[in-house]
């Protein structure tokens, strides 16, 4: 959205077979001389950067989050294509684009797990529960992982905490 009354507001979503997988909001608010950038991944709460000198270093705040954002699509096309390799090296590189979200550890582990590197996808899935905890995808992908390496217990743990995040949900209602 083009910026109105001082704020400028965006927002992107990753959509997965008609299911949104993640989602962030970003607003852009100039206080004064100074302009405020918050990024609200995944409705999570959001963490204010104040004092951004210029212009230039608030739009790449904004493009950091997409060109992640464009990786990871880049990596679910690749990996649709039945191209891990590259499917893989798209997703490490949305995480060294933005090393803090969830979203491309998770496109990691899922890779990963393709590829039979389940020891590898475990690391990534933990990576994506950890900061992500409130996205019960991060918790579904953990618990299979862990139940194909035999971790049953672990598995039924992550299990749960998927559906107790995501209650409604069709996947649970067996």
């Amino acid at each position: 959205m083009p910026p109105a009354g001082g704020l400028m507001v965006g927002g992107s979503r990753t959509v997965v077979a008609q299911a949104a997988r993640e989602f962030e909001h970003l607003r852009i608010a100039a206080r004064g001389d100074t302009l405020v950038y918050t990024a609200i991944p995944s409705g999570q709460s959001g963490s204010p950067v104040a004092g951004l000198p210029s212009l230039s270093i608030a739009i790449v705040a904004i493009a950091i989050p997409l060109a992640s954002t464009g990786l990871q699509r880049e990596s679910e096309a690749a990996a649709r294509a039945g191209d891990l390799e590259a499917a893989l090296r798209a997703a490490r590189s949305a995480q060294n684009a933005e090393p803090w979200a969830a979203g491309p550890r998770l496109q990691q582990a899922l890779v990963l797990e393709s590829e039979g590197d389940l020891t590898a996808a475990l690391a990534a899935a933990h990576g994506a529960a950890e900061r992500e905890s409130t996205n019960w995808r991060n918790f579904l992908v953990l618990s299979r992982i862990e139940a194909e390496r035999g971790e049953a217990f672990a598995a039924v743990q992550d299990y749960r905490r998927a559906r107790s995040l995501n209650p409604h949900s069709e996947l649970f209602e067996r």
